[in-house]
């Protein structure tokens, strides 16, 4: 999986989306208590249509329907914030978009890169890394195979 980049908009959009709302929530809520913002559009959940390829590389054909939620604020700083998510997580999307205004901030940017995103990274590292740890336990390596090992 890439890694996303947290000094981009995109990058820690993709790092908040992709975490779970629990960790999320626990980490972001103490510092969105004293921040006022204006509810613009949502949170709501609507369906998108998943796309998939026959190999990777084939015609594309619709999937599936999938649940998106999607939020939009205005700091009382300035700057507006989007939020989405994929699931019916509306609590979680709210979060995000308050956190992408603050983001967008200078004064705030730093403080929540370190104290926010920065553990979230090291979190959806470390899962990632159980992933593959739990993925390699049951790999085959077909090139050990040699003519003398088959007979």
């Amino acid at each position: 999986m890439i890694e996303p980049d947290i000094d981009t908009r995109a990058g820690w959009l993709g790092l908040l989306a992709l975490t779970a709302q629990a960790p999320l929530l626990a980490l972001a809520e103490p510092r969105l208590i004293d921040e006022p913002y204006t509810l613009l559009r949502g949170p709501e959940t609507g369906l998108v249509m998943a796309n998939a390829r026959i190999d990777g590389a084939g015609n594309r054909f619709n999937l599936a329907e999938v649940p998106v939620s999607r939020c939009t604020v205005r700091s009382a700083r300035g700057p507006a914030g989007v939020g989405y998510r994929m699931g019916r997580c509306p609590q979680a999307v709210l979060c995000i978009a308050r956190l992408d205004a603050l983001l967008q901030s200078p004064e705030h940017a730093p403080r929540l890169r370190e104290e926010l995103l920065a553990p979230l990274l090291a979190r959806l590292r470390a899962g990632w890394l159980r992933e593959d740890a739990l993925s390699a336990s049951s790999r085959v390596r077909f090139d050990t195979l040699t003519p003398e090992t088959l007979s």
